[in-house]
């Protein structure tokens, strides 16, 4: 147990030096290329979200990068709110998932990859509905791309921090998983991981390997590409931030949900 638990802190150590040099050192900056050279669909699967799907649409309209090369789809799974019609407000491709489809992110994402058409494009985007997208988002993936990465994860942070203790609480433990463990794991040339949200896969990959049903698709899709010898590129300064729930319970039932999904996962594998 002692020797478990030392090597444990011992890794955890090594990430955290090795993500705090980087940060020191400037190399968790990413220096983008100009003019950006991807194309992009933006895919943001949604239910009941027309409380916040906006505020994510309006982050995806203002994003700094050539609006032709660049489109958001929805997928609106098993909706009866008014999401479609907030969606398609502003102006974006809807595509409504539902009977006799069964629902579920990892579904409705499933189905829409069937549903984009013949145009071109780079890249594939993964963005939650309650989610907002920094300025600058698209550039700095684009650069990543460029330089030869195939799945780049960004970094999923927190949005609105300060609305309750309980967000603060998970910000906190979100900076540590999702900020420096991913950078510490680069840094020491492994492998990011996946987070569900703000993830970035080259077309060829996601044929290769496609999408499952699972709750935790992101870490199935992960534990596949490392077998694969695929390596995740995080990008630290490409940043999305979710809403979290705002009390303690709330959050205890979203985490029993996550790592409920885990377990699913490793009885399975």
């Amino acid at each position: 147990g002692n020797v478990v638990a030392g090597s444990v802190a011992a890794y955890h150590g090594a990430l955290t030096a090795a993500a705090w040099l980087a940060v020191a050192t400037g190399r968790s900056r990413t220096t983008c290329a100009s003019p950006p050279r991807h194309r992009v669909r933006i895919l943001i699967p949604a239910h009941n979200e027309a409380d916040g799907i906006g505020a994510t649409l309006e982050s995806a309209r203002r994003l700094d990068y050539p609006r032709e090369m660049y489109r958001v789809h929805v997928v609106a799974d098993h909706c009866d709110d008014d999401t479609v019609d907030v969606a398609r407000s502003h102006g974006v491709a809807v595509h409504e998932h539902g009977d006799p489809f069964p629902p579920g992110k990892g579904p409705a994402l499933e189905w829409l990859l069937t549903q984009l058409g013949p145009e071109p494009y780079d890249a594939l985007v993964f963005v939650d509905a309650d989610s907002v997208l920094d300025r600058g988002f698209l550039r700095v993936v684009d650069a990543h791309l460029s330089d030869g990465a195939d799945v780049v994860q960004a970094y999923y942070a927190v949005r609105d921090p300060d609305t309750s203790p309980a967000v603060a609480v998970r910000a906190a433990a979100l900076a540590a998983r999702h900020f420096l463990r991913p950078l510490g794991r680069t840094q020491l040339g492994g492998s990011a991981g996946l987070y569900g949200n703000g993830m970035t896969i080259r077309p060829d990959v996601m044929r290769t390997h496609g999408w499952t049903g699972h709750l935790t698709e992101d870490v199935e899709l992960f534990l596949t590409l490392l077998l694969d010898g695929t390596r995740v590129a995080f990008a630290p300064d490409a940043r999305v931030e979710a809403e979290m729930p705002v009390t303690f319970e709330d959050a205890r039932t979203q985490h029993e949900r996550w790592e409920q999904g885990r377990l699913d996962l490793a009885r399975r594998s």
